[in-house]
């Protein structure tokens, strides 16, 4: 594509942030054109820039930050002394942030958000403001949008949550639309359907669309070009089957290489249970409900499932289909309706206060989200130790095992005395992770945790927990939305569909040759890395869609 006026002109863009410790250059010299109706996906690890350039992008830096170069909207230059910014941010440009949960008012039904939206840039009246919301909400998929409009954002699915976020950011038709990693938390159907939303949106109204992201199957389903970044610079830029297929840079062959891949061949599983030993976690028609009366929902139905010393068990299902329930049951944080639960052989039903504390000394658990399962008050030294202070009072030396961990998931020891909120995303998890590893757990629950990292940073983040476990053999409970991830670090699976075990079995299996419409749905929606498969399997995928309707 060429044009006179592209629809976003990037140019020699620097990004510098003054700190303690001095100034941090965290963008270099970057030039990126983009032209109407054209989707440039921008890659690259935690801490490449790539943020920074999106946020630079919309004028959202943090003031320590001081930006140079030129970043043009037609021509205008929005960083020139006395651009006003306010008419520029939702009419020109629009951002979809990450997180949607986040990124809309939890005490504004979302309806009012949109309409509220409407009329920052539009002299039009609350009725009509409100009638455009719900057009809005109908036009990016929201089901029953009259009825959704009145809704809270706590009352809508993250799927929902974020399509909210999408009419948000096109309410007022803007010319460019810059996306932040716009599907990492979503499940693998829901991202199918954001990225198809995505894709007719640019085709309906021309809007370019700047994509961040670490995810190389995104990127191969959406991205005309793509632009990879390390360190600040972009090191290669082509298009996407070129960059994707071919790729020049050294780099960008480390981070293809580190992709999981959905296999489609049979192949034995990646860690071995010993079958004859009790398992270390049992559920037998567990049942899980959340309210009373008719509004009662059940988060799990009779859901049995074992899981043995050594052995990883991978947790499958869109949300809401009762998969982190599953993970809390496990950790005794939820009481279940009916069922029993047993943990390394004790019946949890029938512990006391001291017993249940005892046994959950033994577990290590992972989050999905690190900025908060991590005390902000305490430095990572502090975070990773915590454990051992709760559970065995005064330790000898807890610095050394301190630094241990740091080594496994691979942190500098220089991060021990800084805060969580001063380390990347990707940083973040992996002290999430050495701290779940500090009690030498027996049983390690891990509710997405590698969902939010970059691609590399996941490869090795899988790799320390397959030697880790093989060390110490721990059993793991991996919960995923990611069935690649899952095929590669799991001995078994277990789909689970509203509450229900939908399909159990060896993953070799499961995944390669499922019985479940369901499990094929969910394995015909995991985008691949390769531009000309992913082509194809979206089209397979959307003749099935259609077939079904």
């Amino acid at each position: 594509m060429t044009s006179t006026n592209p629809a976003l002109d990037i140019v020699d863009l620097s990004v510098t942030f003054a700190t303690e410790t001095g100034p941090v250059d965290a963008v270099r010299e970057v030039s990126l054109r983009i032209e109407p109706g054209e989707i440039v996906a921008l890659v690259g690890e935690s801490g490449s820039g790539k943020s920074t350039v999106a946020f630079a992008a919309m004028r959202l830096l943090s003031g320590n930050a001081t930006a140079t170069g030129r970043i043009e909207y037609d021509g205008i230059d929005i960083l020139a002394p006395g651009t006003v910014t306010r008419d520029f941010r939702g009419r020109t440009a629009a951002m979809v942030f990450q997180e949607p949960a986040t990124a809309l008012n939890p005490l504004m039904r979302v309806g009012d958000q949109v309409a509220a939206a409407v009329r920052n840039h539009q002299p039009v009246s609350r009725a009509e403001a409100a009638r455009q919301a719900v057009q809005l909400l109908a036009r990016v998929g929201i089901p029953e949008p009259e009825k959704r409009a009145r809704s809270f954002p706590f009352q809508l699915s993250g799927g929902q949550r974020q399509r909210v976020v999408i009419a948000l950011a096109i309410a007022n038709s803007p010319k460019v639309l810059i996306a932040d990693e716009p599907t990492t938390a979503l499940d693998v159907t829901v991202q199918a359907e954001i990225l198809d939303l995505l894709r007719r949106l640019v085709a309906e109204t021309a809007m370019a669309v700047l994509l961040v992201t670490h995810n190389m199957g995104v990127v191969a389903d959406l991205a005309d070009r793509v632009a990879v970044m390390r360190h600040g610079r972009i090191v290669e830029l082509g298009a996407t089957a070129d960059v994707l297929l071919a790729p020049e840079a050294e780099y960008t062959r480390q981070l293809l290489a580190a992709v999981p891949r959905l296999q489609l061949e049979h192949r034995g599983g990646p860690d071995a249970a010993r079958p004859d030993a009790e398992p270390v976690l049992s559920l037998t028609d567990v049942s899980v409900l959340y309210g009373r009366g008719a509004s009662a929902v059940h988060a799990l139905k009779s859901v049995s499932f074992d899981l043995r010393p050594g052995e990883t068990l991978g947790v499958v299902g869109e949300s809401g289909s009762g998969k982190s329930t599953a993970a809390r049951v496990a950790l005794g944080l939820i009481t279940p309706a009916a069922g029993t639960v047993r943990l390394f052989g004790q019946d949890m039903g029938r512990l006391g206060t001291r017993a249940r504390r005892r046994i959950q000394g033994e577990l290590g658990v992972v989050l999905q989200d690190p900025v908060a399962s991590l005390d902000p008050r305490l430095t990572v030294g502090e975070c990773i130790a915590e454990p051992m202070r709760v559970h065995r009072g005064k330790v000898d030396d807890p610095g050394r095992r301190v630094r241990e961990l740091l080594d496994a998931v691979q942190l500098p020891a220089s991060v021990l005395g800084r805060s969580p909120y001063e380390l990347s995303g990707g940083q973040r998890q992996r002290v999430s992770i050495a701290r779940a590893l500090t009690l030498d757990p027996r049983l390690v629950i891990a509710d997405e945790p590698t969902s939010a990292l970059d691609v590399s940073v996941q490869a090795s983040v899988l790799a320390v927990l397959r030697e880790l476990q093989d060390d110490f053999g721990f059993a793991c409970l991996f919960v995923s939305h990611d069935l690649a991830v899952i095929q590669q670090i799991a001995r078994r699976v277990v789909i689970l569909l509203s509450g229900v075990v939908e399909e159990a079995g060896p993953v070799g299996e499961t995944l390669i040759t499922p019985h479940s419409a369901y499990t094929r749905q969910l394995l015909d929606a995991v985008p691949s890395p390769d531009p000309v498969q992913q082509r194809h399997r979206r089209e397979l995928r959307l003749s099935r869609v259609g077939g079904m309707q």
